[in-house]
């Protein structure tokens, strides 16, 4: 579902929801890229960049990183999955860590465990997640009225 409204752009703004998406501090804020800032009126779209390499495993972590270009609301976040190969999809880094973090300029990128496939999903502020229901599952949240796009990548080789 898309949302409707008057949007902004994510640019490192600060969106801090519920400690969720990390924030920037004004002296470490870049100045947005042209691209950012000329798409302000676009609907939102992620993309995941950067997959992890492929693997399998609860004690080897590398980068997933992506982007989201276009506009979204105040307070929206990413939401980073990870498939094991019995199909299971987990939520990374951590079941309690979810966040993203080095959110600016359009990008951006955190930590996973290693996987066969992933997935980003652009979620608004009003995204309730629930461990018992999110953290682990067969079929991605995609129809949730509050994912606002998703992206999903194979594993690099």
């Amino acid at each position: 579902m898309r949302p409707s409204g008057r949007m902004i752009v994510l640019v490192c703004l600060g969106m801090a929801a519920s400690g969720v998406l990390a924030s920037c501090d004004r002296a470490e804020r870049a100045a947005p890229s042209v691209e950012c800032r000329a798409l302000e009126e676009q609907v939102p779209d992620i993309q995941i960049t950067e997959p992890a390499v492929c693997g399998e495993g609860p004690t080897r972590m590398e980068a997933l990183a992506g982007s989201v270009i276009g506009t979204t609301p105040r307070g929206a976040w990413v939401l980073l999955y990870a498939r094991d190969s019995h199909g299971v999809w987990h939520v990374q880094p951590y079941d309690d860590a979810r966040h993203v973090t080095n959110f600016a300029n359009c990008g951006w990128r955190n930590q996973t465990h290693l996987g066969q496939e992933y997935a980003a999903l652009l979620v608004k502020g009003g995204f309730k997640y629930d461990v018992a229901v999110h953290a682990r599952v067969g079929a991605l949240p995609i129809d949730d009225e509050n994912v606002i796009d998703y992206a999903m990548a194979q594993c690099a080789e």
